[in-house]
């Protein structure tokens, strides 16, 4: 914990410094000769990280935003061009975990865009990052509640967690998770119930739709 203050620290003192340096990792791609080397060797999950310089460095740069308040407003144009951009799709996924890093306003209309993206990573990845602007995630709810609808389950998946979490518009919210408890499309089900507990008295309402729910669905929770 004191280690993580310093660096807390240190980041808070460059300020706007440090943005060129963070966007670098935030676009840091493995040379493909180690790719290579590691799908040849086929042991990928188990020498990935003793080779890789980058992934420690990625993961500090995206977190590093939460650091940086207003300061991040600069880099915030960047990091939605980033996210809604073709070329890579883990790029975009990164620049989007960082926009919710940031916990600013300004965040919320690039996640949104993200959202919407064709590939199905970015829009789950948009929907997990709302969790960092918490009440400003409001506008974003009508997006997520279409989502639960998202031809690909890991999207799905990823708006009924969040609409959990996050707990705005329960009025709106917690009746759509309650019909996506008859969805058997992925076991949907199983991600809004998770949801409904997370809402905690807010989804008193979908009580007789859980109650209806088969006993093996208990697992889950």
């Amino acid at each position: 914990l004191v280690e993580r203050q310093q660096v807390t620290d240190a980041i808070e003192h460059i300020g706007t410094n440090a943005i060129p340096h963070l966007l670098y990792w935030i676009q840091y791609e493995e040379p493909r000769w180690l790719l290579w080397l590691l799908n040849a060797a086929n042991q990928k999950t188990r020498i990935f990280y003793f080779f890789s310089r980058g992934l420690d460095r990625i993961d500090s740069a995206i977190r590093a935003f939460h650091c940086l308040g207003p300061a991040t407003d600069e880099a915030i144009v960047e990091l939605a061009r980033l996210a809604n951009q073709t070329k890579s799709v883990e790029v975009a996924r990164r620049a989007n975990q960082a926009l919710g890093e940031t916990g600013r306003t300004n965040a919320l209309a690039p996640l949104m865009m993200a959202l919407t993206n064709a590939h199905y990573e970015v829009r789950a990845s948009a929907a997990d990052s709302l969790r960092g602007l918490g009440k400003f995630a409001r506008p974003a709810v009508p997006i997520l509640i279409r989502s639960l609808k998202d031809k690909n389950f890991i999207v799905a998946r990823s708006a009924a967690s969040n609409l959990g979490f996050l707990k705005l518009e329960p009025t709106t919210a917690v009746p759509q998770l309650a019909e996506a408890l008859e969805d058997t499309y992925g076991n949907i089900k199983i991600y809004a119930v998770q949801a409904l507990c997370y809402s905690g008295t807010n989804s008193t309402p979908s009580v007789p739709a859980l109650l209806e729910l088969e006993p093996a669905t208990d697992k889950y929770l």
